[in-house]
């Protein structure tokens, strides 16, 4: 038997160029992968919020309010009003014992302790503005009831503190819910709200 030795294989070179190829290829893939798993995460959070903004709805037309922020969770007193996030795992308590909805919404990710979007603390937030917030404990109006009644009553904001696509770098977007003028770019990405 004649073994021959004559066909030439790959050399260093074009391995190296094959190998280059190759690593392109499963980056650009990777990089792919993220964009998708973030697109993913942000449209779950928007259909939440959609979602939650229609059970307050729903509530709202029992009630003739939106759900109030339980005492416990807010640093003021009266009858109204408050801001409140999905971290603590109590966040929209009154819809879940109404049985409106089943469980506490939670973000994705859901993780930081402020629910601050400058601190890449993803999660939802919901606010409360009433004419009823009442006086705080130092005897001055609360800026819940001074922002309500700027605005010319009782409202709700509900958003998402932070998306992981570009589409909320640029400021909240939603149903474009304004209010006197307050801004509240700075604290959500995406925001839905509604006047009593």
């Amino acid at each position: 038997m004649d073994i021959r030795f004559d066909q030439a294989g790959f050399t260093a070179l074009e391995l190296m160029v094959i190998l280059s190829i190759v690593t392109m290829i499963m980056t650009q893939s990777m990089v792919s992968i993220r964009a998708i798993r973030f697109e993913a995460r942000d449209n779950r959070r928007v259909a939440d919020i959609r979602f939650y903004a229609n059970a307050m709805e729903d509530f709202f037309t029992n009630h003739l309010r939106y759900p109030i922020i339980p005492v416990a969770q807010r640093d003021w007193v009266g009858k109204g009003g408050g801001y409140d996030h999905s971290l603590d795992g109590v966040f929209l308590q009154e819809l879940k014992d109404e049985g409106a909805i089943i469980s506490a919404p939670l973000d994705p990710l859901n993780r930081g302790v402020h629910c601050d979007p400058e601190l890449n603390e993803y999660c939802y937030r919901y606010f409360y503005y009433s004419t009823d917030a009442s006086w705080d404990q130092s005897g001055h109006q609360s800026e819940i009831e001074t922002v309500a009644a700027n605005c010319g009553g009782s409202f709700y904001i509900l958003g998402i503190s932070l998306l992981e696509t570009e589409r909320g770098k640029n400021g909240a977007f939603g149903n474009n819910f304004t209010c006197g003028g307050y801004n509240w770019d700075g604290q959500f990405h995406y925001l839905l709200g509604a006047f009593e």
